[in-house]
């Protein structure tokens, strides 16, 4: 069943046979796709299989679709060079190799030409049933990376190191020689390889619900003996490490707890709103922004609302500290209306309803009685769309999804029409700008900035607004994370003062 899935993942389906086309599949729609089939099966057959083993069953096939899937590049390689057909004119390159869309021509294939491919992805299965077992031996990175070179039989042939980092790692080889660029090939293999782990699971404590990063450990080691303890620095990847920000939690799996065994969303803390999942560097975002108790703040692109939560919480937090007189708005703005929804349906359990705290006000876009003004709020935040390439392990299907013209010049063209647009919001004398992306493109990020401080007005209107009172150098109000073994993901920010 997951040599048939990732057939239309790799090669492309076939919409009809009198006018036949080929559109790509991804591969989660490919697995629920089997998953039902997989369970009509099960309906349908005479062999009775516990809950277990229909659990584990469904857990192999998602394993195997979406793993193999993932290391398409490398798998494809290993299989092709050991048959000496890369490229050839019987097998054509699958989707996610550089000019694979080239590939498929629209021309239904012959049966040698689809038998081929379905020997392909068969022995690309095969090689990842390998390398999972190989995974759950408990052997050691290193040896772990020697026995999937025997697996593959050293059959690769490297054109570069840039080549040679692609392969290995399963990501697209543009990608990386733009990451050699920034970077230099050493930092970018050590990235390479963080893609293909799991990220550390971190949490975000809801001030408004509980007092301590004590309280909350405590908490989840009695809810699910989960071991949780709180973080003091900041990994960047980079030159410099920052402080945490103040409730920030790592969970950390053990014999008593994995997130396979218990969900995070399961859990009586968090059903309780104590915490939200949030990766740290998202929560230096947040914490940049300074936000205070009494001001008016726009989350200007607020997708599902995780920093908007994360502000109201440092915002009301600040209201008992500093016994602030006034209310806090907070206003959501997203061009995706649903999105906005899913943030209105998450304030009751965080304790932010209005019924429940009049200290801290949060409104969307779509309350009629709100409107977004010139020169109305105290800070906004533009957490801009952008290619997602710092958070390419939580999401690893998106690296199929990198374009070279969209990381260049699409996404950097909105960016920049968004953060002018946002900048009108800010108030003249103090109120506060900041961009921040979760890529780790210097044209989404140092150039988006170069760009901001370069047009008409800019001197005139605003100042750089340094980090701990740096030195007023080209980039001392700008702050990067990149992915790091343990530590979070690649995150860019950068701030600004109306004058």
């Amino acid at each position: 069943m997951a040599t048939d899935a990732l057939m239309e993942v790799f090669y492309g389906k076939e919409n009809s046979d009198s006018n036949y086309e080929i559109s790509n599949v991804s591969a989660e729609k490919a697995l629920k796709k089997k998953m039902r089939e997989f369970q009509q099966k099960i309906n349908n057959s005479m062999i009775q299989l516990s809950s277990d083993e229909r659990q584990n069953s469904r857990k192999m096939l998602a394993d195997l679709v979406l793993g193999t899937s993932i290391m398409r590049i490398r798998h494809f390689h290993a299989v092709s060079f050991a048959h000496d057909r890369i490229y050839s004119t019987i097998i054509e390159p699958i989707f996610g190799l550089e000019g694979s869309l080239k590939c498929c021509n629209n021309k239904k294939p012959s049966n040698e030409v689809a038998a081929f491919r379905r020997s392909t992805v068969r022995s690309m299965v095969n090689l990842h049933i390998e390398y999972m077992l190989l995974q759950q031996s408990g052997a050691s990175n290193s040896v772990k990376e020697a026995k999937k070179s025997a697996i593959d039989q050293g059959a690769f042939r490297f054109r570069s190191a840039t080549h040679r980092i692609s392969v290995m790692n399963s990501l697209p080889e543009f990608f990386i020689q733009m990451l050699v660029e920034q970077y230099g090939e050493s930092k970018t293999e050590e990235m390479a390889i963080v893609f293909n782990e799991a990220g550390p699971i971190t949490l975000r404590r809801n001030k408004v619900k509980c007092d301590s990063n004590d309280l909350l450990c405590q908490r989840l080691q009695n809810d699910g003996l989960v071991h949780a303890f709180p973080l003091s620095m900041v990994d960047s990847g980079l030159q410099s490490n920052f402080t945490a920000p103040s409730g920030c939690v790592r969970m950390q799996a053990n014999e008593s707890w994995s997130p396979a065994k218990k969900s995070l969303w399961s859990m009586e803390a968090w059903k309780d709103g104590w915490f939200e999942v949030q990766d740290t560097g998202s929560q230096l975002i947040v914490e940049a922004t300074e936000a205070k108790g009494g001001e008016c703040v726009i989350d200007y692109c607020a997708g599902n609302g995780g920093k908007t939560l994360a502000l109201a919480s440092i915002m009301h937090n600040d209201f008992h500290c500093e016994k602030r007189l006034s209310g806090s708005l907070i206003i959501a703005n997203d061009v995706v209306d649903i999105r906005l929804k899913q943030i209105i349906g998450s304030l009751k359990r965080a304790g932010l309803s209005d019924d429940e705290n009049p200290l801290v006000s949060i409104k969307t876009t779509l309350d009629k009685d709100i409107n977004l003004e010139d020169g109305m709020a105290d800070v906004v935040l533009v957490d801009a769309p952008c290619s997602s390439t710092g958070v390419l392990r939580r999401r690893p299907s998106q690296r199929y999804m990198l374009n070279e013209e969209d990381i260049a010049i699409n996404f950097p063209l909105i960016q920049e029409e968004i953060l002018m647009n946002a900048s009108n919001l800010v108030k003249s004398s103090g109120g506060r700008l900041v961009y921040a992306t979760c890529s780790i493109s210097t044209h989404e990020n140092d150039e988006i900035v170069t760009k901001f401080e370069n047009h008409d007005g800019f001197r005139e209107n605003w100042e750089r607004w340094h980090f701990n009172d740096e030195s007023d150098n080209i980039f001392s109000h700008c702050r990067a994370t990149v992915p790091t073994a343990g530590g979070c993901d690649g995150f860019f920010i950068a701030r600004w003062k109306r004058r």
